[in-house]
């Protein structure tokens, strides 16, 4: 008897639980229902709990609607400053790896002009040494 009584009250919070939890659109609706069918004991009073939490939520009035509106349009700012800023710092360097690039091959021919010079001053050299007789000893 005590056994069909228990049963029955199980089903009872089971459909309640059922319809409740369509009813208000809650998350995890069928585990809720199975919860309570396999333990109503445990899930039963946890379900009222969340269903208490779900209906007593404040509403937010219209200041903090505006002022929380604010606060993402104020993020979203924020977050395209810090792109535009990352993006700026990527040109910075790249304009400065082109740089040093550009002052490498600057730096190479200016060297090899210089040894051209180099080498074209020490054959003049020579040159005039022979043409004035002048010898190193």
């Amino acid at each position: 008897m005590h056994n069909i009584l228990f049963l029955i009250v199980n089903c009872l919070c089971t459909w309640f639980v059922y319809r409740d939890s369509h009813k208000l659109a809650l998350k995890y609706k069928n585990l809720w229902v199975i919860g309570t069918f396999l333990l109503p004991i445990v899930f039963f009073p946890l379900y009222l709990t969340r269903r208490a939490q779900l209906l007593h939520q404040t509403k937010l009035s219209n200041r903090q609607l505006r002022e929380m509106a604010k606060r993402k349009a104020s993020e979203q700012r924020i977050q395209k400053a810090q792109k535009e800023r990352a993006q700026w710092e990527q040109q910075q360097w790249n304009r400065q790896k082109e740089n040093a690039e550009k002052q490498k091959i600057v730096e190479s021919e200016q060297q090899k002009l210089r040894s051209e010079l180099e080498e074209q001053l020490s054959k003049q050299q020579k040159c005039h040494a022979d043409h004035w007789g002048i010898r190193k000893s």
